[in-house]
Parts: structure tokens; C-alpha cells; sequence
């Protein structure tokens, strides 16, 4: 009787152990650069970025202080740490990481304007713990269109209107070979990616005057800057083994977008008149 009984056991135990995953990766280090790539005014001249590709500086000052307008990529600090969410749905914001911040610094101006600019984000990912070899570098882009109003009074606010989806993305890891596939394989677990708005509260759907002006349908996600602030649009970072809801952490944090990073493409403006 209790050899049957072992055995009974041992059999338990093995039937269970073959069904179990293999480990997963507890933390990842990882680096997520922004840089702008590339920028045009409206009157046709490339506008080149400084602060090593972070800041774009544009138009005539139209105020006593002699400010211009700019647009200001603030990345997070290199070789930062991230734990893996086991899990998806919500991820709760103790698994949230910093990632790139950008900010509109709106000011009074005359032309030239910023028209189009394209911002480049490279996503750098390392198991941690346990250690392992650097996934390869991702490379995404995310389409923001702009307007910058009259500012006579009527719409006074200028305009984002964000056309991209969400900068994620899912690979494949095995801890034990400590390789990396970017297709389901067998043994390999699943991790997802997500980046997402989560500071600042700007984000919402469009309505008229401003979808109009970005010249976007009604309910497009984006934002409005108003005169003479800052307005930062600020995102996070998190890895989970299963898909978050609507792409998000959670439904009330952020607006859905999609999957595919960080690029600003097709900044139409109007300028303040004199």
C-alpha cells in the first residue's frame, strides 16, 4: 500500500512538472533612447535638432521675453530597471518604469513654424535576473500631428493629434538556452512590452475646434497646449508575460493607441499673424 502510494506521488509529480513553464525573467534592464531624426519648417528649411537630437527650436519670438517654441525629448537614464509583471490585464503601476517625456513649450511666435519633424526610439532590453545575453535593438517611430492656432483669442490652445499606436511589442525567451526569438517557439516564454501615457492627464478625444484645426475626425486621440506653459506628455514602461487590456495598464490611466514607437511625422501649422 504506501509503495503504491509513492508512486501515486511520484506520478503526480512528474505529470505537474511537465506541464510547468520554464522560468521566466524577473527583471530586465533596459535603456529607451529618443532622439529627433529629422525636422522641416513651413517655409521648406530643415530645421536641425541640438541637445545631441532632443530639442527643435523654432519661430520669432512674439513676446517681451523673446521666447521661441520648442519641442523637448527628455530620455530616462540608461541601463534603468524593469520587473516583469507575471500576468497581464493591469499591471500595477509598482511594475511601472520611466520613459521618454516630451514636452511642448508653447509660446507666442511669427514664422517660420515647425511643419514635420520625425522622432527615432530605440528600445534596448537585457535580462537581468538571471542575467543573459541583450535582446536585439528595437527601432520604432510614433506620428504626431500639430497645429499651432492664431492664438487671436478663439482657439487659443495648439494642437496634438496623435495618428500612431503604442510603441509595443512581444519577443520570445528561453532562460535556460538564454536565447531570443521573435516568433513563438517551443519552451520559449512570452514577454510583452508596453509603452504607454501615463503622466501629465492631457491625453483625450479631439473635439471641434481642434480636431478640425489638426484637420483629424472628432474623437482622435491627442492634446492641447495652452499659451505661454509647458505642457509635458509623459509615458511608462512595463513587461508582462500576458497582454495588458486595450494595449494599457489601466482603461482609466490612458487612452488605447495601438503598436508601434515614438516618430513625429506631419506637423501642420498656422501661424500666429502679426
Amino acid at each position: 500500500m504506501k509503495k503504491s502510494l509513492f508512486l501515486l506521488v511520484a506520478l503526480v509529480m512528474v505529470t505537474f512538472g511537465s506541464n510547468t513553464h520554464a522560468a521566466y525573467v524577473t527583471t530586465f534592464e533596459y535603456t529607451l533612447k529618443g532622439t529627433f531624426s529629422s525636422a522641416f519648417l513651413d517655409n521648406g528649411n530643415p530645421l536641425a535638432p541640438t541637445s545631441s537630437g532632443t530639442v527643435l527650436t523654432w519661430g520669432s519670438p512674439a513676446n517681451p521675453q523673446n521666447q521661441r517654441s520648442s519641442l523637448v525629448i527628455t530620455n530616462p537614464a540608461p541601463n534603468g530597471l524593469v520587473d516583469t509583471y507575471i500576468g497581464g490585464g493591469s499591471v500595477p503601476n509598482t511594475y511601472w518604469a520611466d520613459s521618454i517625456n516630451m514636452t511642448h513649450n508653447n509660446f507666442p511666435i511669427y514664422a517660420p513654424a515647425l511643419d514635420n519633424a520625425t522622432l527615432q526610439v530605440q528600445v534596448d532590453l537585457k535580462p537581468y535576473d538571471p542575467s543573459g545575453t541583450a535582446l536585439p535593438t528595437q527601432t520604432f517611430t510614433f506620428d504626431i500631428e500639430f497645429e499651432e492656432t492664431d492664438n487671436d483669442g478663439s482657439d487659443e490652445n495648439d494642437v496634438f493629434a496623435l495618428l500612431s499606436n503604442y510603441p509595443n511589442f512581444d519577443f520570445y525567451y528561453d532562460v535556460e538556452s538564454g536565447n531570443f526569438s521573435p516568433v513563438p517557439t517551443p519552451g520559449y516564454e512570452d514577454y510583452f512590452v508596453n509603452v504607454f501615457p501615463s503622466i501629465g492627464g492631457v491625453l483625450a478625444g479631439l473635439t471641434n475646434p481642434y480636431a478640425g484645426l489638426a484637420g483629424v475626425p472628432v474623437g482622435t486621440i491627442g492634446f492641447t497646449t495652452p499659451e505661454n506653459q509647458a505642457t509635458t506628455l509623459g509615458w511608462s514602461f512595463t513587461i508582462s508575460t500576458e497582454p495588458l487590456i486595450n494595449g494599457v495598464p489601466e482603461p482609466s490611466t490612458a487612452i488605447l493607441l495601438g503598436a508601434s514607437l515614438l516618430g513625429i511625422a506631419g506637423f501642420g501649422r498656422k501661424i500666429r499673424k502679426s
